[in-house]
């Protein structure tokens, strides 16, 4: 059975290794039955122009089936694939995954009826039941014995959206880099989770709706994954986790790993929150060689914050950002343009306070109203008006015009233009 696996990257993320792809390779490829079936290719390709660069290979090579991961950022060109490949008659299973699917895969596989199957949420275990079912049937219905796989939905004239499937054991999730994936040889950026799941409720998230709970990885995979990064010829580490030190004891222990085995002092960047940073933690970082901090802010508006369920506290957020600086932590502040609640003039306060901090990085992000957030769910109660289709921007809000969304949208971008002029950045 031939597989192709593609993954359109966003454009400042092009290079990092496909981990997303990989988990879906080590739990196929570590399955007794399967062993020896399935013939993996994978496509991991920039986003400029990756329509017609997958097309070719798909003219070019015959598969069995064919599988996508869905984000606001690709969502056309994917969209744009499938109908070519549809309406030039080539009889490929169509699969997608990622957020874009998995909110309510069955509004998702009827606005979009040239995909024949969604998996929802979590992937790993769906797919690995998918691949064995169709490699069990290959030749005949490839839809056949499809409503037993629960966290799926198809298409095979009608949609049928089964039952959704439990998060899984991350004990028993193979690891792509312990059984040396052979992908590893193209890439010298690589990702690493510690945990999967966040504990706050932001209505703007998407990501807790399917990861309520935080579960964590062994630590002694964890210690095994970066002992063998470490002993290869790798540029740059990428902490992928929602918050690093949501559990700062266990990220302080993480922290020590690295310490031990990133002798060749690798950079490294992850996203933390502000409020949770002692002065332990910070001298790790630094030790760990961690250069680079993403930090959410999103607004100090009190107001807004309430409205959005985010928890903010200002003097524990500036002890945090002192401490990251004193240890010459890089900062990358996020914050959020056209929140429900706030207006032009709140937003500036926010802006002015964090360009008061002084951060390497400020990033101001025009709000998505992404399917599947209780913002979403909620658009006329929060006064949000947005484009319905991705990557799902802010038009305006009850308290934020149009034309003031797009007068801190380009102040924005004069302030980074002429950071980046005087060498800022």
């Amino acid at each position: 059975m031939n597989i192709l696996l593609v993954n359109i990257t966003p454009p400042l993320k092009h290079g990092l290794f496909p981990l997303g792809i990989a988990y879906l390779k080590a739990m196929v490829n570590s399955d007794v039955e399967l062993k020896g079936k399935v013939d993996f290719f994978v496509a991991n390709i920039a986003f400029k122009n990756a329509e017609e660069r997958i097309l070719a290979m798909l003219e070019r090579n015959n598969y069995d089936l064919v599988g996508f991961a869905g984000y606001v950022w690709n969502i056309s060109k994917v969209d744009y694939i499938a109908k070519h490949l549809k309406r030039n008659g080539i009889k490929i299973p169509i699969v997608i995954g990622g957020p874009e699917a998995s909110y309510d895969p069955g509004s998702f596989l009827s606005k979009y009826p040239h995909f024949d199957i969604a998996i929802c949420g979590e992937g790993e275990e769906t797919f690995l039941e998918l691949v064995k079912t169709m490699n069990f049937n290959l030749g005949s219905d490839y839809f056949k014995d499809m409503d037993k796989i629960n966290g799926l939905a198809y298409n095979n004239g009608s949609i049928r959206v089964n039952p959704e499937r439990f998060p899984m054991d991350l004990d028993i999730l193979p690891s792509p880099y312990l059984e040396n994936d052979s992908m590893m040889d193209d890439y010298t950026y690589f990702p690493i989770e510690t945990h999967r799941g966040c504990p706050f409720k932001c209505y703007f998230c998407f990501y807790n709706k399917n990861f309520s709970k935080v579960r964590y990885f062994p630590l002694e995979k964890i210690e095994n994954e970066l002992k063998f990064l470490f002993s290869r010829n790798i540029t740059k580490l990428y902490i992928m986790d929602p918050t690093f030190n949501i559990d700062l004891k266990r990220a302080k222990k993480i922290c020590k790993l690295i310490i031990k085995y990133n002798k060749k002092n690798i950079p490294i960047h992850t996203e933390i929150r502000a409020e949770l940073v002692d002065e332990e933690f910070a001298e790790l970082l630094k030790e760990a060689n961690i250069t680079r901090v993403e930090v959410g802010l999103q607004s100090i508006n009190e107001g807004v914050l309430d409205l959005i369920n985010r928890s903010y506290n200002k003097e524990t957020f500036l002890d945090g950002i002192n401490l990251l600086k004193k240890y010459d932590i890089e900062l990358d502040i996020s914050i959020i343009i056209g929140l429900p609640g706030d207006t032009l003039s709140s937003f500036l306060r926010t802006y002015a306070f964090v360009e008061s901090l002084n951060p390497e990085i400020l990033s101001a992000f025009i709000f998505q109203v992404l399917p599947g957030t209780h913002i979403y769910r909620n658009a006329d109660k929060f006064g949000v008006r947005f484009v319905s289709e991705p990557p799902y921007r802010i038009i305006e809000t009850d308290t934020f015009s149009k034309e003031e969304i797009k007068q801190a949208e380009e102040m924005h971008h004069q302030k980074n233009l002429l950071k980046k002029n005087s060498g800022s950045i």
